[in-house]
C-alpha cells in the first residue's frame, strides 16, 4: 500500500454508513455466507491460466460504460462471473454488481473477515469503479440493470473514491502477489478469441466460451480467415505464372515459383486437415459428454427404483 501524507481514509463501512439513507439499506444481505460470495464471484477458470492472461488483456484496461457505447459495443448482462469483462467483436459481457458488495454491514461482518472472499469482492468492486466513473455511467448501469436503482451518484462517488484510494495501482502492478486482490483483477477486459486460443494451447478444452451452438456457425469463423489467406495466395500464384511464362528470366525464379506453389498446396492441406480434426474432436467430445450424462442419469434412476419406500 502506498503511503499518503494525510490521515488514512476511513474504512468502507465507516464511509458508507455516514451517508443518510446509506447504501447499507439497499438490501439485507446477512443471510449470505462467505463461501456463497466466493462461489458467486469465482474466478477459478481464469486463475488457472493466469500466466497466459497477458496475451488476452492488459493492466487496468477497463473502459467506462459510456466509452463502451462510444466503441459501439453491445453490453450484455450475465450471471456468470467468469464472463465478466470478456469481449469479442462489438459485444462485452458484464456481471451485475451484487447489492451485498455495497452493503456496509455485510462487508464488515462477512467479506472483510474472509481473505478469499475479500480478494474476490475487492477486485470485482474495483472493476465497477472503473466501469462507473461518472453520473452518465451510473445512469447507463441502471438502465442495463447492472446496479441497484437506489444508488445515487453522491453515494457511489464517495464509495468509488474510497475503493480506488485503498486499492491503488501499485498493488495491481506489483510483481508480488498481493493478498488483497484476486490475481484475475491484475487484468481488465479480456479478449474472448485469445482466451479460446489459450484454452486450446494449454489442453483445457476447445473453447473458454462460445456463442455458437451449431457446427456451421462455429466453423464459419475459420472459413472467413482461410478464404482471405487463399485469396492472397491465388493472387501471388497468378503473378508467378506470368513470370514463369516469360522466356528471358533468371533460373532462380523458376525454382522459387515451384517451391512456393508446393508450399501453398501444403498450406491448403494443413488448413483443411486442421478443420477436420477440430470437427472430429468436437463431435466425439459432445458424444462422450452425452453418453456419460445418459449413464449417470440411468444409474441414478436405478438407485431411486431400488430404494425401499416406507409405508405410511
Amino acid at each position: 500500500m502506498s503511503k499518503t501524507n494525510g490521515p488514512a481514509p476511513p474504512s468502507l463501512p465507516e464511509l458508507v454508513g455516514k451517508q443518510e439513507e446509506c447504501i447499507n439499506n439497499l438490501k439485507a444481505c446477512d443471510k449470505y455466507l462467505a463461501a456463497e460470495i466466493q462461489e458467486e464471484l469465482s474466478m477459478n477458470d481464469l486463475n488457472e491460466i493466469h500466466g497466459w492472461l497477458g496475451i488476452a488483456g492488459s493492466f487496468d484496461n477497463i473502459s467506462p460504460l459510456h466509452h463502451q457505447k462510444v466503441l459501439q459495443r453491445q453490453i450484455f448482462a450475465t450471471t456468470k462471473s467468469r464472463l465478466h469483462l470478456i469481449w469479442f467483436g462489438r459485444i462485452i459481457f458484464i456481471k451485475p454488481l451484487p447489492d451485498c458488495l455495497i452493503n456496509a454491514n455485510y462487508f464488515t461482518s462477512t467479506i472483510s473477515t474472509d481473505s478469499q472472499a475479500y480478494a474476490l469482492a475487492s477486485g470485482f468492486l474495483r472493476s465497477y469503479c472503473y466501469l462507473i466513473a461518472s453520473s452518465l455511467d451510473l445512469a447507463l448501469a441502471k438502465d442495463l440493470y447492472l446496479i441497484s436503482k437506489d444508488v445515487t451518484w453522491d453515494k457511489w462517488h464517495a464509495l468509488r473514491s474510497l475503493v480506488l484510494a485503498r486499492l491503488p495501482k501499485e498493488i495491481v502492478h506489483s510483481l508480488i502477489k498481493d493478498n488483497q486482490m484476486n490475481e484475475r483483477w491484475r487484468y481488465g477486459e479480456l479478449r474472448l478469441e485469445r482466451l479460446n486460443i489459450i484454452y486450446r494451447c494449454t489442453g483445457r478444452g476447445l473453447t473458454y466460451f462460445t456463442i455458437h451452438r451449431e457446427y456451421g456457425t462455429y466453423f464459419n469463423q475459420y472459413f472467413n480467415i482461410f478464404i482471405t489467406v487463399f485469396g492472397f495466395l491465388a493472387i501471388i500464384l497468378t503473378a508467378m505464372q506470368i513470370i514463369v511464362a516469360i522466356q528471358d528470366k533468371p533460373a532462380k525464379l523458376d525454382t522459387i515459383s515451384y517451391r512456393f506453389s508446393i508450399a501453398s498446396l501444403l498450406m491448403v492441406v494443413i488448413c483443411l486437415g486442421y478443420v477436420f480434426l477440430v470437427f472430429l474432436a468436437m463431435f466425439f467430445y459432445n458424444a462422450i459428454v452425452t453418453l456419460v450424462t445418459h449413464m449417470k442419469n440411468k444409474v441414478l434412476s436405478r438407485g431411486k427404483s431400488k430404494t425401499p419406500q416406507t409405508s405410511a
